[in-house]
């Protein structure tokens, strides 16, 4: 997630690993060697660094939709929202 200014990020649902983070736009040969695979901080929530990214990891073991978003509440009505459902989740009638 690219963004131009500082955005605190939530993650309904689940806790999450953040692994890594920058400014600019990922590079995944330059930035994923310095990702901390070992001991990263538990979150729920994560400020994203203006015009940079964060890298996050998580067990999905909460079944069902999940929701993450901004906690700037006008930047949800911006589109800074998502919604998480496993493939396997949806159960349409016929």
């Amino acid at each position: 997630m690219i963004v131009p200014e500082r955005h605190p990020i939530h993650f309904h649902g689940f806790n999450f690993f953040v692994v890594g983070r920058g400014l600019g736009n990922y590079n995944p040969k330059k930035n994923l060697k310095n990702f901390n695979l070992v001991d990263p901080i538990e979150r729920n929530t994560v400020v994203v660094p203006f015009g940079g990214w964060i890298a996050i990891r998580f067990i999905a073991d909460n079944p069902g939709v999940s929701f993450m978003h901004c906690h700037l509440e006008v930047h949800t009505t911006w589109g800074m929202k998502m919604a998480k459902a496993p493939m396997n989740q949806f159960y349409y009638p016929k």
